[in-house]
């Protein structure tokens, strides 16, 4: 995928069929909300009376199996790609992509990125495991697909300068993170806005509408967001996020 200025970048986790209380589980009826969203983009057309300034990449975390059965299918048949970023100790695990899967998705046009190998917090990492995180997890799907894999996701959204450049290093040219913003630029650090199951329709809508007010509520949240994950712990902040967007739907 060539990354063009002024584009919106998502990130997206598993797509569920059945109503669900977890955080990271998007039901599928917004899930068909955002693809048709991102046709629009494409086309630099309006959806639902919102108008799209930007063009919204797709990215998907974690490596659910949810991403081959609902959302590759879906992506599929309005010939759109989207990022799939596979945790690799992760792979032929029950409730997880297969290799096969992988392979399958990579050759009819879908985008295959490394989500490290064991999902670990990078950012308490040693230099030397992050590499061997990074590095494992590039080799391993590359052998899988059969081409170059240059893309990168980090677990948690929890990073360093130098976990950046430790994946730079290491051969990738986009280090995809969780921090809300509009990508501008060639590679390096790649921001991305995270959909999840406690947002309702109209703040998707808001989301992939992508104004400037939108932005500087971004730029506090993410603010917010980091001082939140210094102080706790996932589950904590997980526990948090519930909560806030609880009292927001």
């Amino acid at each position: 995928m060539q990354i063009e200025t002024k584009t919106l970048p998502v990130v997206l986790h598993k797509i569920v069929k059945e109503q669900s209380s977890d955080l990271y589980d998007l039901n599928v009826d917004i899930f068909e909300l955002i693809v048709e969203a991102t046709v629009a983009s494409l086309n630099n057309t309006s959806y639902r009376s919102f108008d799209l300034n930007k063009e919204i990449i797709l990215t998907f975390d974690d490596c659910n199996f949810s991403d081959y059965e609902i959302a590759f299918p879906m992506l599929s048949d309005k010939g759109l790609t989207a990022y799939f970023f596979i945790v690799t100790d992760w792979v032929g695990k029950n409730e997880f992509l297969s290799k096969p899967a992988i392979v399958e998705m990579h050759r009819n046009g879908m985008l295959i990125g490394s989500h490290s190998r064991s999902h670990r917090d990078l950012v308490k990492a040693s230099p030397g495991l992050v590499k061997s995180e990074m590095q494992y997890s590039k080799y391993f799907l590359e052998d899988a697909v059969g081409s170059e894999v240059v893309a990168c996701s980090i677990p948690y959204g929890r990073y360093t300068r130098q976990v950046v450049e430790t994946c730079l290093d290491v051969g990738y040219q986009y280090v995809f993170t969780s921090d809300h913003g509009i990508w501008t630029q060639g590679g390096g650090r790649v921001p991305r806005n995270s959909i999840h199951g406690l947002m309702s329709e109209l703040r998707v809508l808001r989301l992939l509408r992508a104004n400037q007010w939108s932005q500087i509520g971004w730029h506090m949240e993410s603010l917010s967001r980091k001082i939140a994950k210094t102080i706790l712990n996932q589950k904590k902040y997980d526990e948090l996020k519930e909560f806030l967007y609880g009292l927001r739907r």
